[in-house]
């Protein structure tokens, strides 16, 4: 969620300011120095990402640059092995919320788990403003009626305005309600939002649609992998499946850093409901075998690695399939992207 939210705030505020915002994944103590070193006079917002990895990484970064508002997008499970727990996680991105300035603003996700901890810590200061966003009735930027479109379109409504995403995926409709409250803050009504965003450009290797042999489509999500994008992803491979009729094949490998999580979590999503929709699954890596031994299909694969699943994959792949691709940046899933693109596969059934 962080680099979409961050892309899509850019380009929100764009429709009425000149946006500086962090290149690619230049989101640490290496990549905030040099987002901060592009900015120059013409500039009016800067528009900058932050990661951590642990407590104090957050409060030493913010620190760089004094923000006026910050964005918490959700309190998951990623780097739970270096934090030790989701109220770790939390604590660690208030650290954000604590370096606003009294009367800054807190965009905030309504529907966590931790989103009564985040606002309370926002409140400490009573002229801090504080905006929601989420799909459940309180939240100030609501998301409804998502749906994805047989060409692969993202539609939502945003508090009753139409939004129209040009890239599949669930997640884009709360990434747009977030970006639309940080636009809010500085006047971009939903109307200019829905405009701009439009025209997005989905950052790379995010759940990105690419065309393969035989009328294959790939969705290209090898970036990164947490336990919520990856139910993102499979439910977005569901839906692209249940609108067109198509196969929905999912190649999953290893998710990081999740410590003694990680069973528990790779277990789970082979549980998942929208796992029902998928014909073929083939795992990567130790722990990825932990989705295929609980996932319902009969047809499954399960290797060692990116690199062995580069080659098991595409002469299984059949005409018109949609192959789901993703797992940790460790793991180098886009190997098996590239192996399905550039080879033909022989004799494909349809």
């Amino acid at each position: 969620g962080k680099t979409s939210v961050r892309s899509m705030t850019a380009a929100v505020l764009g429709a009425r300011y000149r946006v500086h915002q962090s290149a690619r994944n230049h989101n640490n103590e290496l990549g905030v120095p040099l987002t901060l070193l592009g900015l120059t006079r013409a500039h009016q917002v800067a528009v900058v990402e932050m990661a951590m990895r642990g407590p104090g990484q957050i409060a030493y970064l913010a620190d760089l640059f004094h923000p006026t508002a910050g964005v918490v997008t959700n309190i998951g499970v990623s780097h739970i092995e270096l934090l030790g727990s989701r109220v770790a996680i939390a604590e660690a991105k208030a650290e954000l919320i604590e370096a606003l300035p009294d009367d800054g603003a807190a965009v905030l996700p309504a529907d966590d788990d931790f989103a009564e901890l985040l606002i309370q810590r926002a409140r400490r200061s009573p002229n801090r403003r504080v905006v929601t966003f989420g799909t459940g009735p309180a939240a100030d930027y609501r998301v409804t009626n998502l749906r994805i479109t047989p060409d692969g379109t993202t539609e939502f409504r945003i508090n009753d305005v139409a939004f129209i995403i040009p890239a599949a995926g669930v997640q884009h409709g709360m990434n747009a309600a977030a970006a639309c409250a940080a636009g809010g803050l500085l006047n971009v009504d939903l109307l200019e939002a829905a405009e701009a965003l439009r025209h997005w450009n989905l950052p790379d290797m995010r759940l990105q649609m690419r065309s393969g042999p035989h009328g294959i489509t790939v969705l290209d999500d090898t970036y990164n992998a947490a336990p919520d994008s990856m139910r993102a992803a499979l439910r977005t491979l569901e839906r692209m499946a249940r609108n067109t009729g198509r196969r929905a094949v999912a190649v999953l490998g290893d998710m990081k850093e999740l410590g003694e999580a990680s069973r528990q979590s790779h277990e789970e999503l082979g549980r998942l409901p929208e796992m029902s929709t998928v014909s073929l699954l083939i795992t990567a890596g130790v722990e990825a075998e932990r989705i295929a031994a609980t996932a319902p299909m009969p047809e499954k694969r399960t290797c060692a690695d990116a690199a062995e699943a580069a080659k098991v994959v595409p002469p299984l792949l059949r005409q018109g399939d949609i192959v789901l691709v993703k797992g940790s940046r460790a793991m180098a899933m886009e190997q098996v992207v590239g192996a399905i693109l550039q080879q033909e596969i022989a004799d494909a059934p349809e």
